[in-house]
């Protein structure tokens, strides 16, 4: 397995879980409700959470186009388009 496609794996798995890791997020960063002290601020937290995840997300697609994985792997699983 490629690095490229590690990532692609561990991004993808992320991505599925992404219910479950809004819950863990809103425990984890203790960004669930308002704050009364800061209004916005748990907001701004999870957007950047969440702005983490796209983010990684991207790069990992543009490294597995850059390195031809994503094509190779497409080819191989049959969704080439004929």
């Amino acid at each position: 397995m490629t690095h490229c496609t590690f990532i692609a794996c561990i991004v993808l798995m992320l991505l599925m879980t992404t219910t479950l890791s809004f819950v863990l997020t809103d425990q984890m960063l203790g960004v669930r409700g308002s704050s009364a002290d800061h209004p916005g601020v748990n907001a701004q937290t999870l957007a950047r959470v969440v702005c983490a995840t796209v983010m990684a997300a991207e790069l990992s697609l543009m490294s597995a186009l850059t390195t031809g994985d994503l094509v190779r792997s497409h080819l191989t699983h049959n969704r080439s388009v004929d």
